[in-house]
């Protein structure tokens, strides 16, 4: 089964481009997300060492 199939290149090349983009854009967030809990959790973990 293609999923292609009966599109042009050119459609193929744009259907393509943007489901890569789409998931450049999920990991991207996924990343910044993940880096911004690690801070939280760095600084809840810092703060309760010097109590």
């Amino acid at each position: 089964m293609n999923i292609f199939q009966g599109m042009s290149i050119g459609e193929s090349i744009a259907i393509g481009l943007e489901i890569i983009i789409g998931f450049i854009i999920v990991v991207g967030v996924a990343i910044i997300q993940s880096k911004m809990r690690k801070e939280e959790w760095e600084e809840e973990n810092n703060s309760k060492k010097s109590d």
